[in-house]
């Protein structure tokens, strides 16, 4: 829960969401979750963890209820040294996911908190790492 905070993305705010939901993108069996159908039709953020195995599936799941202007963000390997970032909007995500080669581990937000994103430019790379060595 802390990995987007952590990259400026809150998973509430006041005014702009109600609630967020934690799916996993991916079962033991391979399978989706069928949470993520019950996710895409809410108003809420949804954070997916085991997703991107999955990723073009979701985004056209979430694209059909919420449309292709939802936004969308990942982040590979957060809190880490080599913590990578990338967001757009469910029409736009699977070129630049496939542009940046992002893949697992990494966390998929989808909901309009994704446009709050807030970038704490006082936060040195060492407090960063610090960060994240705390959190391990």
């Amino acid at each position: 829960m802390s990995v987007p905070g952590i990259c400026g993305v809150p998973l509430t705010k006041r005014g702009v969401n109600e609630s967020f939901w934690v799916v996993t993108g991916t079962l033991k069996d391979h399978s989706s979750a069928r949470d993520l159908y019950f996710a895409a039709q809410s108003s809420a953020t949804v954070v997916i963890l085991m997703g991107m195995n999955k990723l073009s599936e979701i985004v056209s799941l979430f694209t059909k209820y919420r449309g292709e202007k939802e936004s969308i963000c990942m982040i590979q390997n957060g809190s880490k040294a080599n913590e990578r970032f990338i967001s757009g909007d469910l029409n736009s995500i699977l070129p630049l996911q496939e542009k940046a080669a992002l893949s697992s581990p990494a966390v998929i937000v989808i909901g309009k908190v994704v446009r709050e994103r807030q970038v704490k430019e006082f936060l040195q790379e060492d407090e960063r790492m610090n960060s994240a060595k705390s959190l391990q």
